[in-house]
């Protein structure tokens, strides 16, 4: 959603974007990488991702990486959660009415 409303904002008209989560400008036509206060690399997403030990290359992937991690413990956690409540049923013994108890003798 954000990244819609980004792409909208910008359409027909030059627009400077500084971000440290790299998803947001991929679209952008031209990407500059600035390190200590100059710039070590410039060109499109796709020309930076191509070129080997590119700076913007390396810390794209370490996003991705780190995305990939957060799904993981978040998948794991929901896993963990339900198997708690799965546990914590099992655990909780039914009190079964007279007419059940009779019932299921039948």
């Amino acid at each position: 959603i954000v990244q819609e409303a980004l792409d909208q904002a910008c359409k027909g008209r030059t627009t400077i974007v500084i971000a440290h989560r790299l998803a947001t400008i991929q679209n952008a036509h031209h990407i500059y990488v600035l390190h200590n206060g100059h710039v070590i690399e410039e060109g499109t997403h796709e020309i930076l991702m191509s070129q080997e030990g590119s700076r913007y290359r390396e810390m794209m992937k370490a996003q991705q990486r780190e995305k990939t991690e957060n799904d993981i413990n978040e998948a794991t956690s929901v896993i963990q959660r339900e198997d708690d409540d799965q546990q914590q049923i099992s655990q909780h013994p039914r009190c079964y009415s007279e007419k059940e108890l009779e019932d299921g003798d039948k």
